[in-house]
This record gives C-alpha cells, structure tokens and sequence, in this order.
C-alpha cells in the first residue's frame, strides 16, 4: 500500500492536522487513485489491508499504524461516493430505495404468531395452551 501512496501525501499523524490540511491531503489522495489503473490497483491493495488488519487488529504492535489504515479506508469510501454515478439525482435514489423497502416489505401469505406460538382464541381472548405428552 506504502509504495502506491507517495510520503508526501501520507501524513505521519493526519488526525492532528486541520480540516483544511486534511481536506486538501484528502482530495490529493482520491484525485490520485481516480485514474483508471490506479484506481484498481489502490482498492485491491485497501482491500487487502483491511482484511489483514482485521486479523490482527488486537495486537499491540498494529495500534502503530491504525491511522493510517484508517485514512486509507477514508480514501477507498471518497472514491466509492464519487464513482457511484447510477443514481443520476437524490431524487431518484429515493425512488429507487422507497421501490427496494416496498418489495421486501410485500407479505406473500398471512401467518397467525398466536397459533404458531401455541395459544388458542378463546372468545375475544388468547390463552396459552399447554401441550403435554
């Protein structure tokens, strides 16, 4: 990862700087890796990163370089935001989520819980209903 990110835009403490420093590095960085065979090769070597560091992120050792990791992980999520072009406005995205909730949320039959749960009507009321052997 190190030899696809230039030292001068990997800050030793990048939380301690300022919004406008940070920014600026930030848009460095996605503006880096928007190239085309840049792009590939940074989110596959993150994406490596990221799973080696969840095997050993409770080692002591790592907390060394979970800034760094984390900035990458900034990084991957900025390019992502920018490359999701399928939702031409935010008011298609909703239209697009409110059908998604519409379709997962249609019932395909009614299931009585009660009965399913073994308790009978008895007039306007349920009462538990105790199977024995």
């Amino acid at each position: 990862m190190r030899t696809l990110v230039p030292d001068a835009l990997r800050p030793a403490n990048w939380k301690c700087l300022d919004k406008v420093e940070w920014e600026d590095i930030l848009a460095m960085l996605v503006g880096l890796f928007l190239d085309i065979s840049e792009e590939k090769d940074f989110l596959e070597a993150q994406l490596k990163l990221s799973k080696a560091y969840k095997h050993v992120l409770n080692e002591m050792d790592i907390r060394q370089v979970v800034d760094e990791v984390l900035m990458y992980e900034t990084v991957k999520t900025q390019i992502r935001k920018i490359k999701m072009n399928d939702f031409t406005s935010e008011k298609e995205l909703e239209r697009k989520l409110a059908r998604l909730v519409d379709i997962s949320l249609t019932t395909k039959e009614t299931i009585d819980i009660f009965a399913v749960a073994g308790i009978e009507k008895t007039g306007h009321f349920y009462s538990r209903r105790v199977l024995y052997d």
